[in-house]
């Protein structure tokens, strides 16, 4: 299991390098077969494991679902104030284990140019249901 994926839509490069330390990178230029052998083998390590990625193929519930928490443990960079901050806060939509991360990105269910304050406020949950 991943400790957290913070996950960079855009070239590593751009990246400065204290936040690269501490993290291992797995960059989409190396291929997504390469990139999935890094990725097992990161897995594989019992050490304390924070991966820094732009490879879109590496979104997968199966390693990115804290069960604990139940929520994800995939951090997404805010444009706007150059932070990570949880994938969930860039959508309206509730993440759930069974929910296919990959597509979420695909399809633009993640704003990545605001996060939203909090995006399962109870007010919002008493909106829903009076409509």
């Amino acid at each position: 299991m991943l400790d957290t994926m913070f996950f960079y839509d855009g070239n590593l490069e751009d990246i400065s390098p204290n936040e690269l330390s501490g993290c291992e990178v797995i960059d989409a230029k190396d291929g997504y077969s390469a990139n999935m052998k890094q990725l097992e083998a990161i897995l594989n390590h019992d050490k304390y494991k924070l991966v820094l990625t732009n490879q879109i193929g590496t979104l997968n519930m199966d390693w990115l679902w804290d069960r604990n928490l139940h929520r994800t443990k995939l951090f997404l960079k805010d444009p706007s104030d150059g932070k990570w901050k949880l994938a969930e806060r860039f959508t309206k939509k509730q993440v759930k284990f069974n929910t296919n991360i990959q597509a979420f990105f695909c399809n633009g269910e993640f704003k990545r140019d605001r996060a939203f304050k909090n995006p399962f406020s109870k007010r919002r949950e008493l909106v829903k249901f009076r409509l």
